[in-house]
């Protein structure tokens, strides 16, 4: 299908507390030499305690009336997301789905990244923060684009806790994080 119109295309970030809590149980156990085999009920064991995981991701769109809402919610498909760390290494890339949805999972909790939106030929940022809300907060900025216009990149903190599977959100209505082309 052609477009005509110069249109936007919009992007939301999900961090994710419509998608679950995710915890890894698995524990290092520490053997100690000289001494004969080391078990859980000994005083000395060390365990290494495991950092959650959790998962992010949200929707992406055509902003038709190019005002930087998810107002007229067209999904935006096949559009590239690289998730990026706090180093700039690339940590992992998806491509939206047919509904417009992208999500990364085993990201540590409270560790920073960066998203990278590759936008379409033809295709500009719309702007951000169009809703007033600029906190990226899960319950209060939840329907405008949050992707910075110059560069196509969204910088956030992993949510501490929150599920840890890839897949569209249960309740798509209301997504926490956006930007807009």
């Amino acid at each position: 299908m052609g477009w005509t119109l110069p249109y936007q295309l919009g992007i939301h970030l999900l961090g994710d507390p419509l998608w679950g809590q995710g915890y890894s149980t698995d524990v290092a156990s520490v053997a100690a030499t000289g001494n004969g085999p080391v078990g859980s009920s000994d005083p000395c064991v060390a365990f290494t305690p495991v950092v959650p995981k959790v998962s992010i991701g949200d929707y992406v769109w055509y902003g038709i009336n190019r005002n930087g809402l998810q107002d007229d919610n067209s999904p935006a498909s096949g559009v590239t997301v690289t998730l990026k760390d706090e180093a700039g290494s690339d940590v992992g890339t998806a491509v939206t789905n047919a509904d417009g949805y992208y999500w990364f999972t085993d990201l540590v909790g409270g560790a920073a990244y960066t998203l990278v939106f590759t936008a379409p030929d033809g295709y500009s940022w719309t702007t951000k923060d169009a809703g007033g809300v600029s906190d990226n907060n899960l319950v209060t900025d939840t329907n405008d684009s949050d992707v910075t216009p110059t560069d196509g990149m969204i910088a956030f903190t992993a949510p501490l806790d929150g599920d840890n599977v890839g897949g569209a959100p249960v309740s798509p209505t209301t997504p926490p994080w956006t930007a807009d082309w």
